[in-house]
Formats: C-alpha cells, structure tokens, sequence
C-alpha cells in the first residue's frame, strides 16, 4: 500500500518538473525580445532579459548592455555586462576573431582582407 501511494506522487513530481522546465531561448529569441524592450520601452520584455541574463547568457547580458547604454545612469553597468559577456564568450567566436586577424597570408578569405578566392582558383593544400 506505501508503495502504490509513493508511485503517483513521483510522476505527478515528475510531471511537474517536466512541465516548469523549458529550454533556453535560442539568440536570435533573446535579440528580438531586446529589441523591442529598447525601440518600445517595454519593461516586462527588459526584465525578461535581464532574467536571462542572471543565468549567465551571453547574448542577454550583451542586449541588457545595449538597453541600459541609452541610460546615462547605468553605463557603468552597461560596461560591465558587455565585459561579462565578451568574457564568457565560447571559443568559436573568439577562434573566429583570431582567424580573420591572422597575417594576410594566413587569413581566410571574406575575413576582412579585401581579397576574395574565385571559384574557378583551385584550392592549394
């Protein structure tokens, strides 16, 4: 009898777990909903990114340091969401970074060298 109680109450738990936990917003999520909380001033989208932003999110904390930016009183704040973000950055965008700085004869095409591989040139390795 103890056990056929217990078992309910573990997939209603379960349930209900399942049910609060959503995935993250995806960036392109958090850059809309940054964009109207700053073209509108809406406070609810800006504390919608704010929350992301508490969780450590990239993306949230660099558009919370694009809202609070137009704000004379939280630049300070603003400078340093933008270097929590850069900071937390993953490697790929960094490693890009560095790609498209390297020295010209390294540096990928498109990366900011003015010079473009045609199609037609073979590809040396």
């Amino acid at each position: 009898m103890k056990q056929a109680l217990s078992l309910p109450a573990v997939l209603l738990a379960a349930t209900l777990a399942a049910c609060q936990s959503s995935p993250p917003p995806t960036a392109a999520e958090i850059e809309a909903v940054a964009m109207h909380a700053r073209q509108a001033g809406d406070h609810n989208a800006e504390r919608k990114v704010r929350s992301w932003a508490s969780k450590d999110m990239p993306v949230a904390e660099r558009e919370l340091a694009l809202i609070y930016q137009a704000r004379p009183g939280r630049r300070t704040e603003a400078l340093s969401l933008f270097e929590q973000a850069a900071a937390r950055a993953t490697r790929k965008p960094r490693s890009n970074w560095a790609r498209c700085y390297a020295p010209p004869r390294q540096a990928k095409p498109g990366c900011g060298t003015g010079k473009r591989r045609s199609k037609a040139t073979p590809r040396r390795h």
